[in-house]
């Protein structure tokens, strides 16, 4: 895979969103996505948060929202530390 490249997975995330939770899930899977895209190319070591986003993209398909936000809150903390090393990145 090319640092510029995203899985296809982390494209869209499908089904309803229904559910507080759910729906907070697919829009920040969605956010990260649109969000890795501007980034890695920038900044090609933040590659590295992309098996963590799709996890999260799987445990969202599989309806475990409680498991996807948790995998999710752990991925944003790792790119917001990333961002205090790096404050030429796109805001998160």
């Amino acid at each position: 895979m090319s640092y510029g490249a995203l899985p296809e997975q982390l494209r869209s995330v499908a089904g309803p969103a229904t559910g507080p939770l759910r729906g907070q899930c697919a829009t920040a899977l969605q956010h990260l996505y649109g969000w890795l895209q501007v980034a890695v190319p920038q900044q090609p070591q933040l590659a590295t948060a992309i098996p963590p986003l799709v996890q999260a993209v799987q445990l969202y398909r599989a309806g475990l929202d409680d498991a996807c936000a948790a995998q999710l809150q752990w991925v944003i903390a790792q790119l917001h530390q990333t961002r205090v090393l790096r404050p030429t990145l796109p805001p998160l």
